[in-house]
């Protein structure tokens, strides 16, 4: 085998082992996600918050770790601000907790 075909399949294996990576890794992350809306739901008994952390998450978007790495943030105030918000729907009480 020529030594350009031995690198080309190579770059096909490492191809497939990145796409089998990033599959497992959304996969599990919306897994996870999916436990911790159904936790939400079971503790404010409303769908209200669920659907707002969702809306939340998707708008934006998942963090792009090699920036924030790299110093590269723009928006970190932002992002803080965020977490802020999830965590004031994560300690959220039923109405009856209240009562």
């Amino acid at each position: 085998m020529p030594c350009s075909q031995k690198a080309t399949t190579i770059r096909e294996h490492l191809a497939d082992l990145l796409l089998h990576a990033q599959v497992f890794f959304q996969s599990a992350y919306t897994t996870v996600f999916g436990w911790y809306a159904t936790w939400l739901f079971l503790r404010t008994q409303s769908l209200a918050s669920p659907v707002l952390v969702h809306a939340f998450c998707n708008w934006m978007g998942f963090p792009n770790f090699a920036a924030m790495v790299s110093g590269r943030t723009h928006g970190a105030a932002f992002e803080q601000g965020g977490g802020s918000l999830l965590r004031k729907l994560m300690s959220l009480r039923t109405w009856k907790d209240h009562a």
